[in-house]
């Protein structure tokens, strides 16, 4: 048995009943097939319907797409995960000498001890649309301050996540944007994921909305900031939920929906080790950081994959099952939306499985 149609548009209506939002677009592989459903506005001036062939933001779930390129250069053995970020960028510096200190393990799993938010030097910062644009921020961390000795504790950074995309524009010799389509999306035949600056699509965006000070849903140019800076760290890219859950099909068994093999069966292991430091009170209950992802436990000894994008969004993969979901919103509403409808269609293809 497996989730119908049916059950997942009639809990989709269920949660827009109970939780207004502008609009959603959902996607669910279950049991060998994928289901998309859509409702609410992508536009309300002039009105127009969500469609599953709309685009999102995916905002911080890019970091996905991020670790997943790191996973496959290690597996073609172009960099060692445990390695320090300077013997991956030589002369980087970051917080002074810390870069020989910090490993891209720890920049994966978010314990490198660089702070998580903030103004420059250690947030993220428009440093321009040019292709030196990561390099411009990363220079700016040179003089940051750590909040922790690296492997010391969990602390989410974008600014991590900077520096990841930077590495891999220097193992490449190419910009973040090329790499993620020539390494990992035109590979995997992940057509509907636009990456600004590189892979425009001919495709429909939602509008994006924020409550007004009378209540009322007013249109913005963004909800984030659009800086190509931050592309590696979920600032620029769109896609669609059922992009998103080919993504994460990838993680069941390491290959894409075309058939191609993405990742070996030791990177995935990989994804889900971590340090005790990763294991943090900062991470919830029953959680901790792995790479790239953050893991749940379920069930006898099951394991759930999950990433958020800035409380809109949300991708939640149970690889033992073969079972992956995306949710995706454009305002408010979708921080309580997303997490409530996850949870309902994940309990539920658990359920029907």
């Amino acid at each position: 048995m497996s989730l119908s149609a049916g059950q997942v548009e009639s809990m989709l209506e269920a949660a827009v009943a109970e939780i207004e939002v502008p609009g959603i677009s959902v996607a669910v592989f279950d049991d060998g097939a994928t289901i998309e459903c859509a409702t609410g506005h992508a536009e309300l001036d002039p009105e127009r319907n969500v469609r599953p062939e709309d685009l999102f933001p995916l905002w911080s779930v890019a970091k996905v797409l991020t670790a997943t390129i790191l996973l496959i250069l290690a597996d073609r053995d172009l960099l060692d995960l445990r390695a320090t970020l300077a013997s991956a960028i030589p002369g980087v510096r970051v917080a002074g000498d810390a870069a020989d200190r910090i490993t891209i393990r720890q920049l994966l799993s978010h314990t490198a001890g660089i702070p998580p938010m903030g103004p420059p030097p250690t947030g993220i910062a428009d440093t321009g649309v040019g292709d030196d644009c990561r390099e411009l921020l990363v220079n700016r961390l040179a003089s940051a301050q750590l909040i922790a000795q690296p492997g010391e504790m969990y602390a989410y950074s974008n600014s991590g996540y900077v520096l990841l995309g930077h590495v891999i524009e220097r193992l490449t010799k190419t910009t973040f944007e090329a790499a993620l389509c020539e390494l990992l999306l035109d590979p995997a035949d992940i057509a509907e994921i636009e990456v600004p600056f590189h892979r425009a699509l001919d495709a429909a965006k939602v509008g994006l909305y924020k409550r007004g000070e009378a209540g009322q849903l007013v249109r913005v140019e963004e909800i984030y900031p659009h800086w190509r800076s931050g592309a590696s760290c979920g600032l620029t890219l769109w896609g669609t939920a059922r992009a998103l859950v080919d993504l994460g099909r990838i993680f069941f068994n390491g290959v894409a929906p075309n058939g191609r093999r993405m990742l070996s069966e030791a990177a995935l292991a990989a994804v889900q080790e971590t340090d005790a430091s990763a294991r943090s009170s900062l991470a919830s209950a029953g959680s901790f950081q792995g790479l790239g992802w953050r893991v749940l436990a379920h069930g006898d000894g099951e394991s759930v994959l999950e990433h958020g994008g800035g409380r809109h969004n949300n991708l939640c993969v149970l690889p033992s099952r073969n079972v992956a979901i995306a949710v995706m919103t454009n305002g408010p509403g979708g921080d309580g939306l997303q997490e409530e409808l996850t949870s309902q269609l994940f309990d539920a293809a658990v359920v029907a499985g």
